[in-house]
């Protein structure tokens, strides 16, 4: 698009400083504390290890359509495939905005078209679900990825429910309501502080490339991905991101015949 964009993607981009999440956090006896990742790691590693041997059915996994097609390849690999835990579910976060017939389209999220294309759509009815099993204590884990759950579900007094929770795990970059009631939270890169792909609604694939060094000691979603594979004991054999996206070439057929070289600045259908 060369020098034109929206309004929306001008002067949306503020979040990239304010409200960040900077270092790993751990909540102890109700109070939140700043740790290593090490510390974090190990710490969550022997909760989780617990539960997933006891039953996979008690875990879920709540994705965004904020990641990239790499960050999204990764986690499927990860919770789906090595993992085995069967509710890994999209959460939409942000409302229909303004639109034209033209260029601007009421869908804000950046790769919702890749996320489907990965295996995850959108289920409202999946969502609810989850929320009704940690209300009857059904739900012992949960996995978040980016999305403020206690302001887009005010009905449903998720904060509870997190307290209900053995095992929450929030992996996001921005402070939020639902960040504040997590066991332990994971600080992640803003788009503008790493590399990947977006899918855009055409079907296109984008690259963005990194402006800015991750903030304090975050991390890409596929760093913090890659380090929880392989403590959990799987051998991974991506060095880069576009190792990753080769991965996602191979077994995605929309994928198929793509690599960054090809994409390059246009884009690829």
């Amino acid at each position: 698009n060369d020098w034109w964009m929206c309004d929306a993607g001008r002067y949306g981009y503020k979040f990239i400083d304010h409200d960040r999440i900077t270092a790993p956090i751990e909540r102890t006896d109700g109070e939140l504390r700043t740790v290593e990742w090490n510390e974090i790691i190990n710490h969550f590693l022997r909760s989780f290890r617990a539960l997933i041997e006891k039953s996979k059915d008690e875990t879920a996994v709540l994705l965004s359509p904020q990641m990239t097609n790499e960050e999204l390849y990764l986690a499927n690999r990860l919770f789906v495939k090595d993992l085995g835990i069967e509710r890994v579910l999209l959460v939409r976060a942000n409302p229909d905005g303004d639109r034209d017939d033209f260029l601007i389209r009421a869908d804000k999220h950046p790769n919702r078209k890749g996320a489907e294309y990965i295996g995850f759509t959108e289920n409202e009815r999946a969502i609810q679900n989850v929320f009704d099993d940690a209300a009857s204590e059904k739900l012992k884990a949960i996995f978040i990825f980016g999305q403020d759950l206690v302001s887009l579900y005010p009905g449903r007094n998720v904060e509870d429910l997190l307290h209900r929770l053995d095992l929450s795990v929030f992996i996001g970059s921005n402070h939020n309501l639902t960040s504040e009631y997590a066991h332990f939270v994971m600080p992640a890169a803003a788009y503008a502080e790493k590399d990947g792909t977006f899918t855009n609604c055409e079907g296109r694939v984008q690259r963005i490339r990194k402006a800015l060094e991750p903030l304090g000691e975050s991390k890409p979603e596929s760093e913090v991905l890659m380090l929880l594979a392989a403590r959990l004991g799987f051998e991974w054999p991506y060095q880069s991101q576009e190792d990753i996206f080769d991965g996602l070439r191979r077994s995605t057929p929309e994928f198929q015949g793509m690599s960054y070289q090809k994409i390059g600045k246009e884009g690829l259908n």
